[in-house]
């Protein structure tokens, strides 16, 4: 994986400010943002409640961390999706992302959908509802794990090697431990709750042998 310096290079794509756009306000939304803006990234928190209501709770997080309008924080080069499963096709079908956008999936289709003949997981269907590269992370991490980075292993999943660089990337500065886990098709099941990588706190080599295993 690379490391440059300059984290702008990889998260970007261009020099200059790095912000992360986190789309909900729940629990994951919640946790993430202070950890994203501890390890020097901005980040633009928004939720259907709209900035008003977010903003003396985004305040609380420092100055690295502004509520804004969901539009807006789809407009960033790299963005957090952290929304109830019911609302996620919807959303993504009002707000697009910029060109060459990174979407980390964290959503979990605890019910309303089911595998089809053209996406067997739910990030898949989710890579149909958007012009994003889409990576499959943080959906198989409790809340309380993403608020305190422990340096384990996270497990992420996409079809686009160039945005699985940079969540990498991502997971090593807020202090996890990547692990590339497969495709989007590869981890239908085993990224899904339930499955064999869902809710799994563990070192890196441990997690590498449990993908492997399921191949």
């Amino acid at each position: 994986m690379a490391r440059p310096d300059d984290r702008t290079v990889l998260l970007n794509g261009y020099r200059g400010g790095v912000e992360l756009g986190v789309v909900g306000a729940g629990r994951m939304g919640l946790a993430a943002a202070p950890v994203f803006a501890a390890a020097g990234f901005g980040v633009a928190l928004s939720s259907r409640r709209g900035p008003d209501r977010l903003a003396t709770l985004a305040s609380g997080f420092g100055p690295d961390v502004r509520a804004v309008a969901v539009s807006e924080a789809m407009g960033a080069p790299m963005v957090m999706l952290a929304v109830p499963w019911s609302e996620v096709e919807a959303l993504l079908a009002a707000h697009a992302t910029t060109t060459g956008a990174v979407l980390m999936d964290a959503t979990n289709a605890w019910a309303g959908w089911s595998p089809t003949r053209a996406a067997s997981g739910s990030s898949e269907a989710v890579a149909q509802w958007t012009n994003a590269d889409v990576v499959k992370v943080f959906s198989t991490v409790h809340a309380r794990r993403l608020a305190a980075p422990d340096g384990l292993a996270v497990p992420f999943a996409t079809d686009v090697p160039s945005a699985g660089d940079r969540v990498a990337d991502l997971l090593s500065r807020i202090g996890f431990a990547p692990v590339y886990a497969g495709s989007l098709a590869e981890v239908a099941d085993t990224m899904a709750p339930g499955g064999l990588l869902f809710g799994r706190t563990t070192s890196d080599s441990v997690l590498r042998t449990l993908i492997s295993g399921s191949t």
